[in-house]
């Protein structure tokens, strides 16, 4: 008997946490952030994402997941930025804020899925990344380029 084996589809998007804002409103317990997410097209043909939902870790605590439901094209082997709305449980923070505050770093994991339009329809893609954001950069350079 032959066997089949499937692999999945490859996710065109790469993302990346490009910087933190201050955001609106808030509540009691919680705090709202605007988390500038790049997405990169690594495709050699122009896409469209048509929303998302993004998890947030900051070392290591889960702090909120952001929805967007933002049409974006995106020229094939570019990268634009969207803003997106999180907001994050304070509860959750209080134990990392020492040390973020101390080192003016944070790591972060950033989980992603995204909706590529694909004919008539929309296909989910999933994408991680992780790296470290450098307050002190964030403040000095304008656009926010200091997350890695």
């Amino acid at each position: 008997m032959a066997g089949c084996a499937s692999l999945g589809e490859e996710s065109p998007v790469e993302v990346m946490l490009s910087n933190l804002a201050p955001g609106q409103g808030g509540g009691v317990g919680d705090a709202a952030l605007n988390f500038v997410i790049r997405l990169e097209n690594t495709s050699p043909e122009a896409i469209t994402v048509d929303g998302g939902a993004y998890k947030i870790y900051l070392n290591d605590i889960y702090v909120g997941q952001g929805l967007s439901n933002q049409t974006v094209e995106i020229a094939r082997l570019s990268s634009t930025t969207i803003t997106v709305p999180v907001h994050v449980s304070t509860v959750r923070l209080v134990g990392s804020l020492y040390s973020v505050l101390k080192s003016n770093q944070v790591s972060y994991r950033l989980e992603a899925s995204v909706y590529v339009k694909r004919g008539g329809g929309s296909k989910k893609f999933r994408a991680t990344r992780e790296g470290t954001v450098n307050f002190a950069e964030v403040q000095n350079t304008l656009g926010g380029a200091g997350a890695r």
